[in-house]
């Protein structure tokens, strides 16, 4: 095999290393809301992709109190059991709960959700006797910050 040959498989290589070693995600805690007992809190995260086009998934988890924040976005069945709704293009969330067990999820209307319907009531796993409620709303300005609102 000549030189110049043998150089670009070295290069080549190389750089399939170094591209397996920056695949992971980052996830990012934009907001974290505890209930108003303080028994629940809800944890806005955004998960974002290495891949090219850089997916960003904003998810909202809710889950005991007494569960970490680490374990509520991590990769497995903890996320799982807890995580209520996924998003792309919103990136922000107004979070009322209106009780201890009773959230609301307000998001931008031209949010596009992979996991969770407008307007349907949804009970997480993690937390039995928590009810959801998602709703689009053209009053999130944006470039606004997500909230946290209890009563």
């Amino acid at each position: 095999m000549s030189w110049p040959h043998a150089a670009w498989r070295v290069l080549l290589l190389a750089t399939v290393i170094s591209s397996a070693v920056s695949c992971e995600a980052e996830r990012r805690v934009m907001l974290t809301c505890p209930s108003p007992d303080g028994t629940n809190k809800a944890v806005f995260w955004v998960l974002l992709t290495p891949s090219a086009a850089g997916t960003a998934y904003f998810c909202l988890n809710v889950a005991a109190s007494t569960r970490s924040t680490s374990s509520m976005i991590s990769d497995d069945k903890d996320r799982e059991e807890s995580q209520v709704m996924v998003m792309q293009d919103g990136g922000v969330v107004r979070l009322t709960w209106l009780s201890s067990k009773r959230l609301q999820v307000e998001y931008p209307e031209d949010a596009t959700l992979r996991y969770a319907s407008s307007g349907a009531p949804f009970s997480a796993t993690g937390v039995p006797d928590l009810r959801v409620v998602y709703r689009g709303s053209d009053t999130i300005p944006d470039g606004s910050d997500s909230t946290c609102e209890r009563p």
